[in-house]
């Protein structure tokens, strides 16, 4: 019997930012934007993807040292960008409000779902972003927000831990859970914890994906 339904933010509840109208996010990877910042070239790339991965992220873990990863490029390239320069390179924090809108078809869905399931939010995300998100009241609809950076979490998708934790302040097993995610990777992780998932195709989608395992609204 399912319980609780959790759903990620970004490309979720939140659209996806439009590639082909912000300039800024021409280099769709995360380390073709690091290396355009840090070394004016998107083609250092895998360099800095090396980086990250062999000096940088830690065992278990899908996450690293930001400070010490932004320490290490302006000493290699002779930069002087701060922890935040790489942080919004990562994510995109300039103008999100504007480029990522909030889908009220989705939030519209959570309300009507909110009558018969305990409603979570699971999202890797930057402070930032979480602090727009409050103030455009977001998280105010559902019962439990898990956003990874906060200070009581310090997990990340598609680590084990942040769906257990997850789990844990639902107050629901795996098998009583619906994961929704725009990443097959997050997916992938939560089914292997026998969590039923829909990888996230559009609104309309979700809407026969969850009428297919006989979610009721």
């Amino acid at each position: 019997m399912i319980n609780a339904i959790i759903f990620d933010v970004g490309g979720v509840l939140v659209n996806s930012i439009d590639k082909s109208k912000n300039n800024d996010f021409q280099e769709s990877s995360t380390f073709q934007r690091v290396a355009k910042k840090f070394t004016n070239d998107v083609k250092n790339e895998d360099e800095i993807r090396k980086l990250w991965n062999t000096k940088f992220q830690r065992p278990g873990q899908t996450k690293g040292d930001f400070k010490e990863f932004t320490n290490y490029l302006n000493k290699k390239y002779n930069k002087s960008f701060t922890e935040k320069d790489l942080i919004e390179a990562i994510a995109l924090v300039e103008n999100y409000e504007q480029i990522a809108k909030i889908n009220p078809n989705m939030i519209d869905l959570v309300k009507k779902l909110k009558t018969n399931y305990k409603v979570a939010i699971l999202s890797n995300t930057v402070p930032d972003h979480v602090e727009m998100n409050k103030k455009r009241n977001l998280f105010d609809l559902f019962d439990v927000v898990v956003n990874s950076c906060d200070e009581d979490v310090q997990l990340i998708k598609p680590d084990k831990e942040i769906f257990d934790l997850t789990l844990k302040r639902l107050g629901v097993k795996s098998e009583e859970v619906i994961f929704i995610d725009d990443r097959s990777r997050c997916i992938e992780a939560a089914q292997k914890l026998d969590i039923k998932t829909i990888l996230f195709k559009g609104y309309e989608a979700l809407v026969e994906d969850l009428k297919k395992l006989n979610i009721k609204w």
